[in-house]
């Protein structure tokens, strides 16, 4: 069930543990070390770009004479490379391009608005949820591990008020939100029934004020399990239809706070591997979202479902602009990221010889040339929450870091048909008739 952490008061046992190190809040993204906001300059990174070049070459090579690539499929990735490549990493973002940074968001104030993260527990959405608190936020986890989310949201609240001897207290940055509310909820967005649970109790925390801002993030690149518990096929569960259903349950909320106070965000993260879908954009029936399984790659299955979170926002944002509504519904990809979504790799790559050395490969050379979680987080707070945004009405719309508005897949993007048709598959799958 949803409850709400006091400031500095969890339970003994969840904070002992996070100080001890016991509790994993994910990768790169260490709230009780987090660098101080009113710091907008990016750490350095590491300056082994040349080693990591030469090395993805004889990945590659090894990928293609194996059979793992094709010809055909490293001519698609090239023809995208352009829209690929715009804030990629940091490598090939220079710091004068960032268009939003931490100096603009700590002018932002959100007290008295609440906000629902999903899979807030670590990477992105943990540094999401922790810069949205930071501005006064009434902030809700949403995520699949309870004692992972109380760990998170007793990590931002010390991070938040400095209590419990955390660096922060009174810092700038910290501006009205010393008494932010922190609230958790059970959320898998791989279940139907978790989500309908978790969408009630958003409701009955949000009651009166509505909900300001909702973020959509909770996924994962790969599964090992065919179908979720509702047959539908895992990854496209997890990422997008749970995420189609939540939004549904929670729109009459956020017309509710447009209204209230002018407007409301929903960001939808997806990916650039949207880019990677299969020729025909996206399954369009539930045998065949799970027999596409069994003939495209594990990365086309996951673009299927970035690439549908994309369709979604595109027609989401149709509607609401038709009905005069003051919801902003945008998409964002963080770019390339330490996160512990990587620990996936080896469903991508094979546990086999070529497979662990890639991904050895990859931890030690590519890995650290990514962004961290903190400095991916900025695209997604900067639809979330900038003034920018709202006051030009900007819904619809797709981004790469650093706040960087791009053309989405020109293949599919651009088709309303298929648009339309995966909205329709969306509310099949969710029993909606909407």
């Amino acid at each position: 069930p949803a409850h709400t952490l006091s400031p500095g008061l969890a339970g003994p046992r969840v904070v002992e543990k996070l100080r001890q190190g016991r509790v994993v809040l994910g990768e790169a993204s260490d709230p009780l070390r987090s660098r101080s906001r009113r710091e907008s300059k990016p750490p350095a990174h590491s300056t082994r770009p040349r080693a990591a070049c030469a090395v993805l070459a004889v990945a590659a090579v090894i990928l293609l004479a194996s059979g793992t690539l094709s010809i055909p499929r490293v001519l698609q990735w090239a023809s995208s490379f352009q829209t690929y490549s715009v804030g990629h990493s940091p490598a090939v973002t220079p710091r004068t391009s960032w268009r939003y940074d931490f100096e603009r968001l700590a002018r932002v104030d959100l007290s008295e608005q609440v906000v629902l993260v999903t899979g807030a527990n670590a990477g992105i959405d943990y540094a999401t949820a922790l810069n949205l608190a930071r501005q006064g936020a009434h902030v809700i986890l949403a995520c699949r591990s309870p004692e992972k989310c109380s760990a998170a949201a007793v990590a931002i609240a010390l991070n938040v008020t400095g209590s419990e001897g955390t660096h922060g207290a009174g810092s700038e940055w910290t501006r009205g939100a010393v008494g932010a509310r922190i609230s958790i909820m059970t959320l898998d967005t791989a279940s139907l029934a978790s989500v309908h649970a978790a969408a009630d109790e958003v409701l009955t925390l949000a009651m009166g004020g509505g909900l300001d801002i909702l973020v959509l993030n909770a996924g994962v690149l790969a599964s090992a399990e065919l179908a979720s518990e509702d047959g539908i096929e895992s990854v496209f569960a997890t990422n997008h239809v749970g995420h189609h259903l939540l939004l549904a349950k929670l729109l009459p909320a956020l017309d509710a706070a447009a209204d209230l106070r002018g407007s409301a965000s929903v960001v939808l993260v997806s990916s650039h591997a949207h880019l990677q879908a299969p020729s025909f954009g996206v399954a369009l029936s539930r045998e065949d979202l799970l027999a596409a399984r069994h003939s495209h790659s594990v990365l086309q299955v996951y673009g299927m479902s970035k690439l549908a979170q994309v369709l979604e926002a595109q027609e989401l944002a149709a509607q609401l602009n038709a009905r005069g509504s003051r919801v902003l519904v945008n998409v964002a990809h963080p770019g390339a990221v330490q996160t512990n979504i990587f620990a996936q790799l080896p469903l991508l790559l094979g546990v086999g010889l070529l497979g662990r050395a890639i991904t050895a490969i990859f931890d030690w050379v590519v890995k650290p040339l990514f962004w961290t979680a903190e400095e991916a987080a900025l695209t997604v707070l900067y639809l979330a929450a900038s003034e920018e945004v709202r006051a030009a009405r900007l819904s619809g719309k797709y981004f790469h870091p650093v706040a960087d508005e791009q053309l989405p897949c020109r293949t599919h993007a651009t088709n309303l048909t298929l648009q339309r048709a995966v909205w329709r598959l969306s509310n099949e799958l969710c029993g909606l008739d909407l």
